[in-house]
């Protein structure tokens, strides 16, 4: 073998390793080879914390909905300072079949300058298997609103959700899960548009301009 092959046959293998590595340390895949892959060839079951994917089919659907075309929204012209994110307690992001009242995520408001209220909200439904959801509800303090649902978009009005100028609150999204949903579903709740919150600042309406969907935290079906 000459110089020039061993060269190449290096390189290529060096550029194989680092390829392996690099899509090695993306947790999804990790979690995809922990339950699809290693238990084909034999290995032990997989650990209820990373029973995510159950098939090809579901990680291929997964891919999908992650990695899919972003589009940047910028309609607001309301000058007020407010912060809204979608957080979630990773370690509490596991629940059993047929549990009620599980928190999926909160949605935290911070209004500086002046009073915010969110009035209306409309949320999309992502499901990783199959649709896990009985009720979708808003819930804050003993106050629960249950939204109307047509098995992919869950909508709320007269939400009445207020944060006073210079106060920081959050406002749940709670789910009961269905009986008959399966070890390994998924599911998040998605902000698909900027059109689907209608919220007032300085009683002015406010948009949050940002890169849409709005992506929630997952909730995985354990045992």
């Amino acid at each position: 073998m000459n110089i020039e092959k061993v060269i190449k046959v290096y390189f290529f293998s060096v550029m194989a390793v680092i390829a392996m590595i690099t899509v090695g340390q993306n947790s999804h895949v990790k979690q995809y080879m922990t339950n699809v892959v290693m238990p084909y060839f034999g290995a032990e079951e997989p650990v209820e914390e990373a029973a995510s994917f159950e098939s090809e089919e579901a990680f291929l659907e997964f891919l999908v909905q992650d990695f899919g075309a972003a589009v940047f929204e910028a309609k607001n012209d309301n000058p007020h300072l407010v912060n809204i994110e979608l957080a979630n307690d990773p370690a509490a992001a596991f629940a059993k079949p047929g549990t009620e009242d599980v928190k999926l995520m909160d949605i935290e408001v911070q209004s500086f300058e002046e009073d915010f209220e969110l009035d209306e909200l409309k949320l999309k439904l992502v499901a990783v298997g199959g649709v896990v959801v009985e009720n979708v509800y808003l819930a804050h303090g003993e106050d629960k609103l249950l939204g109307v649902s047509d098995g992919e978009y869950v909508q709320f009005g007269n939400v009445n959700f207020v944060v006073e100028a210079g106060e920081e609150s959050a406002l749940a999204v709670v789910v009961d899960l269905k009986e008959e949903a399966a070890v390994g579903d998924r599911l998040r709740m998605d902000i698909e548009s900027s059109e689907d919150v209608v919220m007032l600042v300085g009683g002015e309406e406010y948009v949050i301009n940002s890169y849409y969907p709005l992506k929630g935290k997952y909730l995985t079906v354990v045992k």
